[in-house]
């Protein structure tokens, strides 16, 4: 997915993109608009939707005693009442114009720092990719200069060993080649933090993957191949896209 140029470019569109969908931050601030959108409808209603309240009393005596503790004829124990109330404040002194205007306001604000938190986020991705992949070419590069070390190590022992060379020599070819093996370690180590770094920002790690998980991941990444016209791989002999997906 990463060998071409072309590849290459679609792949880091797909990690933005699975990136923004998966971060946290980014669905927190969603969740801030959210709650914000409806607290100006709330606000906006409020110029002209009356407050209106249903209020219910029920009073009863449960118990008399005594002379004269009988109510008079006509008169019941029990009593209830209902009633609807409604009020639309006329003038309150531009408060309610305020607020709305405060809530669209910090609206603004939120889809601004949203939009500021998306381009941070992208810009996070696709350096990181480049670094990763970065990484990763470095290893093999390593690793091809721990084996010229070795080689020339071997020559210098045999040049020693017949006295063409000194014994400085061979321990600047050893030292030389030990530095070359640290340093083809190194690279594999440099490799998986860089990839665990962009895992993080596109909030997906695979040792936390199932592998259905892992499964849908790679069927979403072919598929956004596909539809970019992009071949995500070059085709054995005899063998072609469709038949290998």
């Amino acid at each position: 997915f990463t060998e071409t140029p072309a590849r290459f470019g679609v792949f880091r569109e797909f990690m933005v993109g699975e990136g923004l969908a998966a971060a946290p931050e980014l669905r927190i601030l969603q969740a801030n608009i959210a709650a914000q959108e409806r607290l100006l409808k709330t606000a906006e209603r409020a110029s002209w939707a009356p407050e209106v309240s249903l209020r219910g009393i029920f009073d009863d005596v449960l118990a008399r005693d005594g002379l004269g503790s009988d109510p008079p004829p006509g008169i019941e124990d029990q009593s209830w009442s209902i009633s609807l109330l409604g009020s639309l404040p006329l003038f309150t002194g531009g408060e309610r114009r305020a607020a709305r205007v405060q809530r669209q306001e910090e609206l603004r604000q939120l889809r601004f720092e949203y939009e500021s938190a998306v381009e941070k986020l992208e810009e996070r991705i696709r350096s990181q990719v480049l670094l990763t992949r970065s990484a990763f070419a470095s290893v093999e590069l390593s690793q091809q200069g721990a084996q010229a070390a070795r080689r020339n190590l071997d020559l210098v022992a045999d040049a020693y060993a017949r006295g063409a060379v000194s014994i400085l020599d061979l321990l600047d070819a050893q030292n030389a080649a030990l530095n070359a093996d640290l340093q083809a370690a190194n690279a594999v180590y440099d490799f998986f933090i860089e990839l665990m770094r962009a895992q993080r920002l596109t909030s997906r790690y695979d040792i936390l993957m199932s592998p259905e998980e892992r499964d849908s991941w790679l069927l979403r990444l072919e598929t956004f191949f596909r539809l970019r016209g992009v071949p995500a791989w070059t085709p054995a002999p005899g063998e072609t896209d469709a038949g290998r997906s």
